[in-house]
């Protein structure tokens, strides 16, 4: 190994380092700001029955591909990821729906226009599973992407229809 060499190595260990402690530094003073999440007791019940049936669809999902794989189906290496994530996706789904139902998705005094993040990550996610479809190199990674969006959809479908239900719900009782 050349001196040039040498030197370009301590120069990186040196700046990833400084971006180490930077980016500690930047997650220690965030942690300060933070305000904690406040949930009424309701809340933080419902959202152990949402825990809890996310876990356990999450379950039954990789039971059923067990049961699959043991029948004969065969997973080729390139699909192996997206099924194990699609379990994932899917309990997390069961979780937002099931916690949105019962409103404890949001905090008491979170704002529900906060849902354009969602939207913004979903539509960004159907964007780079469109692109990486269409690439040349089109991998698994789109199926990735969709799976993502799926989720994204899935959340603001159910917020929507539980915000339209509690909508009806005001007026009725006016």
């Amino acid at each position: 190994m050349n001196h040039h060499n040498q030197v370009f190595i301590v120069i990186g260990l040196a700046v990833a380092f400084a971006a180490l402690f930077f980016l500690l530094l930047l997650v220690v003073r965030k942690k300060q700001l933070i305000i904690k999440a406040e949930y009424d007791e309701r809340q933080v019940a419902a959202r152990g029955k949402a825990f809890r049936a996310g876990f356990f669809a999450m379950v039954l999902y990789f039971g059923v591909l067990m049961v699959v794989s043991i029948f004969g189906l065969e997973l080729t290496v390139k699909y192996t990821v997206p099924v194990i994530f699609g379990g994932i996706i899917f309990g997390t789904a069961v979780f937002a729906v099931m916690a949105v139902i019962h409103d404890a998705y949001f905090q008491l005094h979170e704002k529900k226009s906060q849902q354009y993040t969602l939207i913004l990550m979903t539509v960004a996610n159907i964007a780079s599973g469109l692109t990486n479809y269409f690439s040349e190199e089109s991998s698994v990674v789109f199926f990735l992407n969709f799976l993502c969006a799926g989720l994204g959809i899935v959340i603001l479908a159910a917020s929507l229809l539980h915000q339209k239900k509690a909508a009806g719900y005001t007026e009725d009782t006016e």
